[in-house]
């Protein structure tokens, strides 16, 4: 370390000294009176901002504050973090210091040795008006000649999956540049994962921010587990010859084969769903798990269309609707029957795709209830046919039957062709197919109230309600109320 004590002062003959009547203790203090500066040689500063401080003091009490001018010998390459010192009466001897700080000036010059300029003290205490102070050599080195380069964060450990999973890194440059600085950003494996940029471009100006890369993973359509792929950072491209070409880390990635477990169709809700005659609609949604390769269409159908039909005949998802629920409307139909309320399926189809991990896939169907007709009165009105039954004591009859429903009570006239007993324990069968409402035809099992009943040429009965047969080619049975 290097300390210099100046105290250069042209001193005037001892006569003059006299002829001015100056006491000896002042010529003392002329001649005594300086500034110390530590240290004045050895100072290093650098272009990346490294710092060097130079402290300086009194080496005697002034009468009058004391100010030093500072400056720089070459603002280029070094600046002071102050332009001048102050020194008063009070805070003569206490240490004050400057810190300088290494500029960039954007050229591979070498190291380069400039000079920290202390200029002559301002006082009016007349040992140190005009006293010089010694400046302080500093040498500002080139430091862009180690560090010019490029830090990639995260350059192992990043994962993706092939649902669109993704993860990021970041870059940077080390050093502040004199050009723009561009880096190109590729995939090995762009079916394993892309990124979201294709290319960085760093600015004298943001050299030092972070910029974020985000990597997506790719669906590759093969059932082929975990794969590792790279994101490769080109070289360096530059007009800035520190930067002209410099190698950049690539990035290490895992593509997490996700397909595996989660490809499928999700149907919601599959039971519970209700629609009627009169055309309530219901609805449920579809959506598929994981995103396709290509376009994935489910056929739909309805296991009985006279009680309930589905909106649409199917449903696509595409790549970029995958994860979009898509709702299916459904409306009951009028069978015109009177047969009670319907169960019935929306049938879910193999799936049609182009993707092998959705093609011929099969979702779930849906359970729906048709809830019947209550409106009394819908179907008033006379209806004729044919009917067969047997009468007790007489054996099989047949002939035209008279069917007459009003207000929910049906009555039926029975051929006149002899008198007997009706077994009613299981009822009579009849039909009628003519006269029928909107097509529908009328069927069921004529039942008696009670017991027997004795038939004598016609009988009125009117219908009971009892638990519907549909099994084994049996009649449904007829309920009051339609």
């Amino acid at each position: 370390m290097f300390t210099s004590t100046f105290h250069h002062r042209q001193c005037r003959p001892a006569a003059s000294i006299h002829r001015l009547g100056l006491e000896s203790m002042e010529v003392r203090r002329l001649l005594t009176a300086g500034v110390t500066v530590t240290p004045t040689r050895g100072l290093n500063t650098s272009e990346d901002g490294g710092s060097a401080i130079v402290r300086m003091a009194l080496t005697q009490q002034p009468s009058a504050d004391v100010t030093i001018p500072l400056a720089s010998s070459n603002p280029l390459e070094g600046q002071a973090d102050r332009s001048q010192l102050v020194f008063t009466p009070a805070n003569w001897n206490v240490v004050q210091q400057v810190r300088v700080t290494g500029q960039p000036d954007g050229v591979r010059d070498g190291n380069k040795v400039y000079q920290l300029i202390t200029g002559d003290c301002v006082s009016t205490d007349p040992a140190y008006s005009g006293l010089m102070v010694k400046d302080a050599t500093i040498t500002n080195r080139d430091s862009r000649m180690l560090v010019a380069g490029a830090t990639v964060k995260r350059t192992n450990g990043l994962k993706t999956s092939e649902d669109g999973g993704t993860d990021v890194f970041t870059v940077k440059l080390n050093y502040r540049p004199v050009a723009d600085v561009s880096i190109l950003i590729t995939s090995d494996n762009p079916g394993e994962g892309i990124p979201g940029v294709g290319q960085l471009v760093f600015t004298p100006d943001n050299y030092s921010v972070p910029q974020t890369v985000t990597v997506t993973g790719q669906p590759d359509g093969v059932r082929d587990g975990t794969r590792t792929y790279h994101i490769v950072t080109g070289n360096t491209i530059s007009t800035d010859p520190l930067y002209l070409g410099l190698g950049v880390s690539n990035v290490t990635v895992r593509n997490l084969d996700s397909r595996i477990l989660v490809a499928g169709i999700t149907v919601t809700p599959t039971t519970g769903l209700k629609t009627s005659e009169l055309g309530a609609a219901t609805a449920f949604g579809m959506v598929l798990r994981y995103r396709p390769t290509s376009d994935v269409t489910v056929p739909l159908s309805s296991s009985n269309p006279s009680a309930g039909l589905p909106g649409v005949g199917s449903v696509t998802f595409t790549p970029a609707t995958w994860n979009i629920p898509r709702m299916v409307s459904v409306t009951g139909q009028d069978d015109g029957l009177f047969n009670g309320n319907v169960l019935y399926r929306i049938v879910t189809g193999p799936a049609i795709s182009g993707d092998p991990l959705y093609s011929g896939r099969n979702a779930a169907d849906v359970s729906i209830l048709n809830i019947r007709r209550t409106d009394v009165g819908r179907y008033d009105g006379v209806y004729t046919g044919t009917y067969s039954g047997t009468v007790s004591g007489s054996g099989p009859i047949n002939g035209p039957v008279r069917a007459e429903i009003r207000g929910g009570v049906i009555t039926v006239t029975l051929p006149g062709t002899g008198d007997g007993t009706l077994s009613t324990g299981g009822g009579v069968d009849f039909s009628v197919s003519s006269g029928s409402v909107q097509g529908a035809v009328f069927v069921g099992r004529l039942v008696s109230k009670a017991g027997t009943t004795t038939v004598t040429g016609s009988g009125t009965w009117t219908y009971l309600d009892l638990s519907g047969v549909s099994a084994n080619g049996r009649w449904n049975v007829l309920r009051t109320g339609l």
